[in-house]
């Protein structure tokens, strides 16, 4: 009964407090149910509001890196790091939203990530600066070595630069006109002149002796040879008189007696050789004689008195005298052309009448001439030229030949040279040919004989460097106005071109915008100073620049084409700046010393300019 009890009493217990409980938790329940409801709703609307927030995020953060790309990275970072937490947040929802938002960011961040990738570290840039540097090295190092080897292998020609002259000249045949009187004589016997060739006579002044024999001719001309030693002779007597200023006077004739007998050797003047050596003879025995060496030379006297005596006895007759018949210059032979070739012909003698003269002389008879006088210092030649060359020679500005004085070299004469004034140029039937009339005032033996034999006449003469023509080269220069020298023609056109543009209008159709004809060009507008001096500038080269230029407003650079050559200066190509002169064929004549930067004597110009170039480096010069 007791366990009955118990258990029921424990049963009964159980329900009882039971029933009462279970109202109790159903109530709780039920709040327990709203709350979680409550919770529930605010969990949902923190999701939705997330979801909403992520896609308002993912739309302006989209734009943003659209706008600004440079700040993409760090908000694409901040988004993903917000969409990760919403993630987390929104999963007992189960929406789709966040995974968007998730999928945004992870693209985002995968290109964040990629742009980190492209970016070098600094050692990395280091590294590639450095294989930089050596690349440009190594292809520094390529290039001076070729240029090392292409130096070690460059030689180059060149001639050096002396000092040359050339003459620009005519070549023709002259003809000597003189007025001449033959003389003669029936006289039989050897007829020796008295006169040299050339030499100035007076009327009536014995010209030739006329001798019975030979024999006698030279005894007369030993004789005439002894008269004259022992006049020396006779002279020597008084030697050293006066001692001391005597002798000092003898030894400068010594010395200048063999200077003088030194240039004839030298020239191969025989016969002045011999004669100064008598006269240096003379000089000499006279000097003995004052210093003492010797007190006289009586007893060669007495023997050349002597055979002067004997000579004498022997042909004790006077021999036959001619006399000249007028003042002039005695010549001692006859040509045949003395009737033909007279002074009052020069001024009509055409080529056509020159042929005439030429054909119809006949060799003369000179059994009996003794030889002839002309009567005039004042002789002429006459040169036939072509019509091209006589174009060559000096004009006016009205086309008249300048009557000017010329040089004539004489091919056959013992004189050289001879200056001659041009006087007239004829002009016959034949207009291709031409006689040019040269006057020469003055008469010596050399020219006594001069009749016929080809002349140069030199129309000028240059003296300067001589080059090839082709190594002449230009090239381009800017410089100061005033530093354009005078001689620098190239300069000075460039320059007057810049002071007056219009004078050059008429010649440059790229300048001729103002339509001016070339006589307009021509005129200078003397109002103008800068037309003035422009004019001066080109057309009167010997004007100086400042003289030219010295009211006048200069620009301050010119440009212009300089003409030169290279030259190798050591291990060095040089640009040297020219001014041609004067050219014949290849050869150039170039002015020298005008200044720093152009060519000297000496230079070892380059044959082919081609080939180089302005401060180029050479092995040397072969």
């Amino acid at each position: 009964m007791a366990q009955s009890k118990s258990a029921g009493s424990k049963g009964s217990g159980k329900k009882k407090t039971s029933a009462p409980k279970g109202g109790g938790a159903k109530s709780g329940a039920k709040k327990n149910n709203s709350a979680a409801k409550n919770a529930a709703a605010e969990k949902l609307d923190s999701v939705r509001g997330s979801k909403s927030r992520a896609q308002d995020s993912t739309r302006k953060e989209s734009a943003r890196a659209k706008d600004a790309a440079a700040k993409a990275a760090g908000r694409e970072k901040t988004k993903a790091a917000g969409t990760k937490k919403s993630d987390t947040e929104a999963k007992p929802s189960k929406t789709t939203a966040p995974a968007k938002s998730s999928s945004a960011a992870k693209t985002s961040s995968a290109k964040s990530s990629a742009k980190k990738k492209r970016k070098l570290s600094p050692a990395d840039a280091r590294l590639w600066q450095r294989m930089l540097i050596i690349a440009v090295a190594v292809l520094a190092g390529v290039v001076g070595v070729i240029q090392l080897v292409t130096c070690a292998n460059t030689q180059v020609g060149y001639r050096q630069t002396v000092m040359v002259t050339l003459a620009d000249d005519i070549e023709t045949t002259g003809v000597a006109i003189r007025n001449e009187r033959i003389i003669t004589s029936e006289k039989q016997g050897v007829i020796v002149s008295s006169i040299d060739n050339g030499g100035k006579v007076s009327k009536g002044e014995t010209v030739a002796n006329v001798y019975k024999s030979t024999d006698e001719a030279r005894a007369y001309m030993r004789m005439a040879e002894l008269e004259v030693m022992l006049e020396q002779f006779r002279s020597m007597e008084t030697a050293g008189e006066d001692n001391a200023t005597e002798v000092t006077a003898l030894q400068k004739a010594i010395r200048g007696e063999l200077l003088e007998l030194s240039g004839l050797i030298y020239d191969g003047d025989a016969p002045g050789a011999v004669e100064v050596s008598d006269e240096l003879l003379y000089l000499l025995n006279k000097t003995q004689v004052a210093t003492r060496l010797v007190d006289n030379f009586s007893d060669k006297a007495a023997k050349l008195e002597n055979e002067l005596a004997a000579l004498k006895a022997q042909y004790p007759d006077e021999p036959g005298r001619l006399k000249s018949p007028l003042s002039g210059y005695y010549i001692s032979a006859a040509d045949g052309y003395e009737s033909l070739l007279s002074t009052d012909i020069c001024s009509s003698l055409t080529p056509e009448k020159l042929d005439e003269i030429l054909a119809i002389r006949q060799e003369p008879d000179n059994s009996s001439v003794v030889g002839k006088i002309a009567d005039d210092y004042i002789w002429y030649m006459a040169c036939e030229v072509s019509s091209e060359d006589a174009e060559r020679l000096a004009r006016d500005y009205d086309g008249n030949y300048v009557l000017k004085d010329y040089t004539l070299y004489l091919a056959y004469s013992e004189l050289d040279s001879i200056t001659a004034k041009l006087v007239g140029v004829n002009t016959g039937a034949d207009t291709s040919r031409r006689v040019l009339i040269f006057e020469c005032s003055y008469m010596v033996s050399e020219l006594s004989t001069v009749r016929i034999q080809p002349v140069t006449i030199e129309l000028s003469s240059y003296s300067g460097l001589e080059i090839n023509s082709d190594s002449i080269t230009t090239r381009e220069a800017t410089m100061d106005a005033s530093d354009i020298k005078d001689w620098d023609m190239e300069g000075r056109t460039a320059l007057a071109k810049e002071l007056y543009p219009l004078m050059f209008a008429g010649n440059d159709a790229a300048e001729n915008d103002a339509a001016v004809s070339d006589s307009d060009a021509l005129q200078v507008d003397e109002s103008n100073p800068y037309a003035v001096a422009a004019d001066r500038l080109v057309n009167r080269p010997g004007d100086k620049l400042e003289n030219i230029l010295k009211d006048i407003r200069l620009p301050e650079k010119v440009t212009f084409e300089q003409q030169g050559v290279f030259i190798a200066w050591g291990n060095e190509i040089k640009f040297r700046r020219i001014k041609p002169i004067y050219q014949e064929g290849e050869k150039v004549l170039c002015a020298y010393n005008l200044g720093d930067n152009c060519l000297k004597m000496y230079d070892k110009v380059v044959d082919n300019p081609k080939e180089v170039y302005d401060g180029q480096i050479i092995n040397n010069a072969g």
